[in-house]
């Protein structure tokens, strides 16, 4: 009985959704995005997510509060055209670690 609940908990451990970071900025009218670390490439001022292909995980965005909702409304956009079904937002006043001291949430789906 113990094996088969230890096998159970591996398996419901390993169907985790993989947790993805974009860390969004604006600046000088604008929109940069980094996507797990790596510079998503800029189309006509934007974040363009071609060539990301979802894997079944789940997207959070980070950005700060003055950041304008153009951009953010672009980036959740082409992550859903890259086939991101979860994209969560983050936004509040940064301290400097990229973590958001004061932080609302959303969750596109």
């Amino acid at each position: 009985m113990r094996l088969v609940l230890f096998l159970l908990a591996v398996v419901a451990g390993g169907t985790q959704a993989k947790q993805h970071v974009v860390r969004l900025n604006y600046a000088d009218g604008v929109c940069a995005a980094d996507f797990d670390g790596r510079r998503l490439a800029s189309k006509d001022g934007y974040p363009d997510a071609t060539g990301i292909r979802a894997d079944g995980g789940v997207v959070r965005i980070v950005g700060s509060n003055v950041i304008p909702y153009k951009c953010i409304g672009g980036v959740i956009y082409t992550l859903q055209v890259a086939g991101f079904q979860t994209i969560h937002y983050e936004a509040g006043q940064h301290n400097g670690s990229g973590a958001p001291t004061k932080a609302g949430a959303q969750t596109h789906r």
